[in-house]
């Protein structure tokens, strides 16, 4: 859901003064309960053999993604979400800008910390230098 939301829409101007978006707002508050659920018992995390389960599914979950297109399709939707309050238009206001880049940020972070493998994707790609 987060990554695949397009604030632009069909990339008209002003498409945001004439019609409302639901989308933002499920788009926000699932990035806040996707932080609060990785946050839970990040304290007490230790190392995760392969008998015992794990304290936390979702970052057991998201530590295994692995397969490239997954790392590709996350950063290149974190990336359109990030880019979004810094797009410039010679139309004053005439793009939508999100309000929720510091959840993406956190998110972006505890993905990276979360999995060493997405991080070396980052590193590897110059995605994020665009």
């Amino acid at each position: 859901v987060i990554c695949a939301y397009d604030p632009q829409g069909y990339g008209l101007p002003y498409q945001h003064v004439m019609f409302s978006d639901h989308r933002e707002q499920l788009v926000e508050v699932s990035a806040q309960v996707l932080m609060v659920i990785l946050d839970h018992e990040s304290a007490s995390m230790q190392t995760i053999d392969e008998k015992s389960t794990p304290s936390n599914y979702f970052t057991y979950f998201l530590s295994r993604i692995h397969r490239e297109e997954d790392f590709h399709f996350i950063l290149s939707g974190l990336i359109k979400l990030l880019n979004n309050p810094l797009l410039q238009t010679y139309l004053p206001n005439s793009c939508k800008k999100i309000g929720f880049h510091e959840e993406l940020l956190v998110l972006f972070w505890k993905m990276c910390d979360y999995n060493k493998k997405f991080l070396f994707y980052v590193l590897k790609t110059s995605d994020v230098l665009d």
